[in-house]
């Protein structure tokens, strides 16, 4: 039999990786791991894809493979640094979700918590601007953040993934 669930990623620093391969230890039954670009999903009743964000949205070679999805069942996860201020997931969810096809079945979206390439630029930041309580204020929830994606992040990944497709 053929697996039927396809968990594609594109990883900058290593993290969406990180999250795809929890996934895959408990998908890997009945899945199949790739990562981006080198993905053909046509053979998949399922795409589970993970994406990190990059100015509000998915990065762009994750957004070009989420448009080329046609009749699919899919599931989506993202990694970033920033936390949830104001909204933040629910707007990163709404501008990742509008590039699906309409043809494709949504049957889930999560983002997770992840170490930044921001955080340079915050202590910059902050070292310029000491008196400064935003970037303050950002800075130490990016510092107590570094860690993740954490066996925490990992483990409610894969419970997402089964809630959705099942044990």
């Amino acid at each position: 039999m053929n697996p039927k669930i396809l968990i594609a990623y594109s990883s900058r620093t290593g993290n969406t990786e990180k999250v795809a391969k929890a996934i895959y230890e408990v998908l890997s039954a009945r899945s199949d791991i790739q990562k981006l670009p080198e993905v053909n999903c046509e053979k998949y009743d399922t795409v589970v894809m993970g994406y990190w964000v990059d100015k509000g949205t998915a990065n762009e070679e994750s957004l070009n493979f989420i448009k080329s999805l046609s009749g699919k069942k899919v599931v989506l996860f993202g990694t970033l640094g920033a936390g949830d201020y104001n909204g933040y997931y629910q707007k990163v969810r709404e501008a990742v979700e509008k590039e699906l096809p309409a043809d494709c079945t949504l049957l889930g979206h999560k983002l997770f918590r992840a170490t930044s390439i921001m955080l340079h630029r915050l202590r910059k930041q902050h070292a310029e601007n000491p008196d400064d309580l935003e970037i303050k204020k950002r800075l130490e929830d990016y510092e107590k953040n570094k860690h993740r994606p954490d066996e925490n992040d990992l483990k409610e990944a894969q419970e997402f993934v089964l809630s959705i497709l099942g044990k």
